[in-house]
């Protein structure tokens, strides 16, 4: 528990951590998040991938889940993904994992208790994660490189992020993405739900982006 809030610290600040507690604590009458979605405009010019980074396959992940590398939910998690139009991308220092992310190709992609539909030619980039004493490597940005890399050109690219996690949304802008839409989802008592979606940009990819979203939920 304690590497999980010094982590939350380090990612999102301290104020936002003590915001995300407090929220945690009256999440069972009302949660409210927002997320960014950026997109990177269809590349014309393929990225170069990089040797460090491997691809995913369940015996990678029986060996973690033996030697405790991941926890026995994360190799369920990470076995769902595999299973269900979803790529895994690794790095290992010292024959141990040290970073991770998956690009869902196809489906319905699951960010907290929300869904969306992939529409045609759309990927979505989804759980990068770097461990704790890996960071200040730029196993991130390697990851994200390799993932962007293996995006056919002509199709899309597109993350939820958190809004306040600043430092992957200028982590993804270094690469090219630009914010396209603000989603904001509000649940009381774990049963009524709101959810309303802001253009940031207007252009054909959001366009494209809106087609895994019902329209009547957009607003301008």
């Amino acid at each position: 528990m304690g590497n999980k809030i010094v982590d939350h610290v380090k990612q999102f600040g301290l104020l936002q951590t003590l915001k995300s507690g407090i929220k945690k604590l009256v999440g069972f009458v009302y949660r409210s998040q927002k997320y960014i979605i950026l997109a990177l405009p269809k590349r014309d010019k393929a990225i170069d991938n990089h040797e460090d980074v491997k691809r995913f396959n369940e015996d990678d992940l029986q060996k973690w889940k033996a030697n405790g590398d991941i926890t026995s939910k994360e190799f369920t998690v990470f076995k769902k993904f595999l299973e269900s139009n979803t790529k895994g991308y690794y790095i290992e220092r010292n024959q141990k994992l040290a970073a991770w992310g998956f690009t869902q190709t196809n489906g319905t992609y699951t960010y907290s208790d929300y869904e969306y539909l992939l529409p045609n030619g759309v990927h979505i980039l989804k759980n990068l994660f770097v461990k704790s004493e890996y960071r200040g490597e730029s196993l991130g940005k390697i990851i994200n490189q390799v993932r962007i890399a293996e995006i056919p050109l002509g199709h899309l690219a597109i993350v939820f992020v958190i809004r306040e996690n600043r430092y992957a949304i200028r982590n993804l802008k270094m690469y090219g993405f630009e914010e396209a839409l603000l989603v904001r989802h509000a649940t009381w008592f774990g049963k009524w739900s709101n959810r309303k979606i802001k253009l940031i940009r207007k252009r054909e990819v959001t366009d494209m982006i809106m087609l895994g979203f019902s329209q009547k939920q957009l607003i301008n």
